[in-house]
């Protein structure tokens, strides 16, 4: 393209900026990626609960460091958008790629900020950096000395399937590859359960050992269970090979470079006071780094058996990684006090938001002795006097110091009914409180699933336990997306942290949780996204743990509940509805479902106790304190987008209120959407706004081809509403093809800006009092 036009729109103006990149030597797949897709999009479920997503994150360009590091954002805009209007995006995706520069183009000139420094500058087209220009800019802002230059200029590793590291990940990377060159002995990374720790520390652990001496490091990786390790040395550190052993038997050859152990193999119980422990059969100096999975279980807790391991090596790196960091500042089990205040922080909320991780719905169910059963003269002499009169047994007792057997059936009972509404074959954990209760759970649920049982030899339902050797043998099937059974597993503690259980799509709360921790690691089994198979997964909860949402310290907001209609936003709070089942036990206590509870919470994640339109309501007040301030803000608007952005800022979709509310605002204009629901003022239809136009004789002033375009536009207006009508797309119209470019059908007006006072003018008379 010879020149640049004010009416050129965005992707028109990259082939300008594209240009301009190549010749300062930036190069497509070499060192520039062309719309780097930074987020998946959240995961939204319709009404027939198919999933969807919302829009992904995309920087327009991102420019490559020579180790492969982001080090620019470059976000393009149309031609006629003052020189910078794109930076403030450019920087919000830097912040998030921790890229140090930003650039924003319209085809004309750069604008262009150094976020280390916050100094910012304008280039011509023909000015922009070099990669080798930016990266000198990056060392010296960092003021990086040439040993630390060595370390943080290692490239990822680029395996033969394509797979790189998400945003976030890279973060993490480049932040405990940089703590690593400067220094730094003690370090932690924090990232929710499901969003690739162990990939992240091995191309942590890849880059440092790719260093000048990179042969000469050595690496003891910790972990507190066998899958753990196995699931590690199989999946993401494979490409390690034969440079990595497990460490059996208490002891390992030393010829290798990465040594992945138990802390179990390493820390011997009941030994003779004088007798060396396992770990002492290597050098306190032997290793450079140790990395620590799962860092909050246990190893840096003052006095802990484990902890001698790391007090033991404390020469060593020691990197801890967690999905739930502790910070108890008045006891001895915090991490945080050991490794430092986390290097980077991904949550469980912002994994969501992104579309990393799936999604979840709650479903709270209430059985009618669950608040506690005080113990009647009968029930004690059934007990042959074990339980007092008058003794309050607890929920969590009741099956068991009972005998109330039916209390499993009856749960056992509801799961089936979920299974069915939401699939069958959905892989599910049920986590009960004991070994016991997981056995109790397995017999209640195969009597309800007999034919499933039988069909899928007696494996469609089975426990999975500490002491399970024979369900313990199933773990690698049940965590497969591929194997099929088995399909619903009853446990205790085994598989609530650590087990990459992917698949899962129904996580049953059958057990009293009172640690927030543990309650992260447990909703983290069902957080993983299957593409083409799971995108989302279901909470039944028995044991009212999931109050533990509403904690400080968890995140993450759920679905709508099951049920036609649901969208996964801001929706009416569900009042409870008795759903009495009662099955008389065999001690003649009266059991059944009292009630069930559907979490809807809002866009803080809070419990709505509001419709949508209330809510919208709520937030459009706090944006126009006046129908009178609302007016002045529209008529000022230039775009009416502009005012539709702003809402979505503040947390109101109009797209959605008309979802939600079809019959209310189907055909209405934005404009009488909004002063309805923020003002209670009467709507019109689009039509009917469209008629004044005609009744006013407006479009009379004009012939020919001028008012063939504005007849278009208006039916445009009729059928799309008022932002297609004032994009510029709208003059490509199939009807107007034949007139040329938009920039000749506004001459047509006598140029862009008379085009500009007409549309004015049509706004106006649509939107007169």
């Amino acid at each position: 393209m010879d020149s640049l036009d004010d009416d050129f729109n965005e992707t028109e103006t990259r082939e300008f900026i594209t240009d301009a990149l190549k010749a300062k030597g930036w190069k497509l797949g070499f060192n520039m990626r062309y719309e780097y897709k930074i987020t998946d999009g959240r995961v939204q479920i319709d009404e027939d609960d198919d999933s969807f997503r919302d829009e992904a994150l995309f920087a327009d360009y991102l420019l490559f460091a020579p180790n492969n590091q982001p080090l620019c954002v470059v976000e393009a805009k149309r031609a006629n958008q003052i020189e910078g209007t794109g930076i403030q995006q450019a920087i919000n995706y830097c912040n998030l790629l921790k890229a140090p520069f930003a650039a924003s183009s319209n085809g004309k000139s750069f604008v262009f900020t150094d976020l280390i420094k916050g100094h910012e500058e304008e280039f011509s087209m023909e000015e922009f950096p070099t990669q080798g220009e930016l990266w000198q800019k990056f060392v010296q802002d960092k003021q990086y000395t040439p040993e630390q230059i060595e370390i943080i200029s290692k490239d990822y590793y680029h395996g033969t399937d394509g797979k790189e590291p998400r945003y976030y990940q890279r973060a993490v990377i480049d932040l405990v590859v940089e703590a690593y060159a400067k220094g730094v002995k003690r370090m932690m990374f924090v990232m929710a359960t499901g969003t690739g720790k162990t990939y992240t520390a091995f191309q942590i652990l890849y880059r440092l050992m790719q260093t000048t001496n990179g042969n000469n490091i050595r690496i003891l990786y910790l972990a507190d269970r066998n899958v753990l390790i196995d699931q590690t040395m199989d999946q993401d550190f494979k490409p390690f090979g034969n440079k990595m052993i497990k460490i059996e038997n208490r002891t390992a050859s030393t010829s290798y470079e990465i040594f992945m152990s138990l802390y179990q193999q390493l820390v011997q119980y009941n030994l003779p006071p004088d007798a060396p422990q396992p770990y002492e059969q290597f050098n306190r100096n032997y290793f450079d780094i140790i990395m620590i999975d799962e860092c909050h279980r246990g190893s840096a807790k003052k006095n802990s058996e484990w902890r001698q391991i790391l007090d033991y090596f404390s020469g060593a790196v020691q990197i801890g990684m967690t999905a739930t960091p502790r910070d108890d500042a008045d006891s001895d089990n915090s991490n945080i006090s050991y490794f430092g205040e986390p290097l980077y922080t991904y949550s469980l909320k912002q994994g969501i938001e992104d579309g990393f991780l799936a999604p979840y719905r709650v479903t709270k169910v209430h059985i009618n002795v669950d608040g506690g059963m005080d113990i009647s003269e009968e029930d004690s002499a059934q007990s042959g006097g074990k339980l007092e009169v008058g003794q309050t047994i607890e929920k969590k007792d009741l099956a068991l110091k009972l005998g109330i057997k039916k209390h499993y059936y009856l749960a056992a009972k509801r799961i089936t009914d979920f299974l069915e509404k939401i699939g069958p074959m959905t892989k599910t954990i049920v986590f009960c409180d004991e070994e016991i209760d997981a056995a109790q759970m397995r017999s209640a649920l195969i009597h309800y699933n007999e034919t499933r049982q039988a069909e899928n030899q007696n494996k469609y339902i089975m426990r999975i336990t500490a002491s399970d050797t024979e369900g313990k043998k199933h773990i690698g099937d049940f965590i497969s997306k591929n194997v099929p059974t088995p399909t619903v597993v009853t446990t205790s503690q085994l598989l609530s942290t650590g087990v990459d259980t992917k698949a899962v799509g129904l996580i049953v709360l059958y057990r009293n949780i009172n640690s927030l921790t543990e309650f992260k690691q447990i909703i983290g089994r069902g957080t993983r996204i299957v593409e083409e198979k799971k995108y989302y997964f279901d909470i039944l909860d028995f044991r009212n743990a999931t109050e533990h949402f509403f904690e400080p310290g968890f995140d993450g907001d759920p679905l709508p509940p099951i049920g036609p209609g649901n969208k996964n936003k801001p929706k009416r709070k569900k009042t409870p509805k008795p759903e009495p089942k009662p099955i008389i036990t065999g001690d003649g206590h009266e059991i059944y479902i009292d009630s069930e509870t559907k979490m809807v919470l809002d866009e803080h994640g809070k419990p709505m106790t509001v419709s949508y339109i209330e809510f919208s309501k709520e937030k459009l007040n706090t944006l126009y304190s006046s129908l009178d301030d609302f007016l002045t803000q529209w008529n000022q608007a230039e775009r009416k987008q502009i005012i539709v952005d702003q809402m979505a800022k503040a947390g109101i979709k109009i797209d959605e209120l008309m979802k939600h509310y079809p019959e209310k605002f189907q055909s209405r204009d934005i404009f009488d959407i909004i002063v309805n629901v923020a003002f209670n003022e009467p709507m019109l239809y689009r039509t009917e706004r469209a008629k004044r136009i005609k009744e006013k004789n407006f479009l009379e002033k004009f012939q020919g081809d001028a008012k063939r375009v504005l007849e278009v536009l208006m039916q445009t207006y009729a059928d799309q509403g008022i932002l297609a009508f004032e994009e510029n797309e709208a003059l490509k119209n199939n009807e107007l093809q034949d007139l040329g470019t938009p920039i000749f059908i506004k001459s047509l007006f006598g140029g862009k800006e008379q085009f500009k006072k007409v549309i004015r003018d049509i706004e106006e008379i649509l939107y007169a009092a």
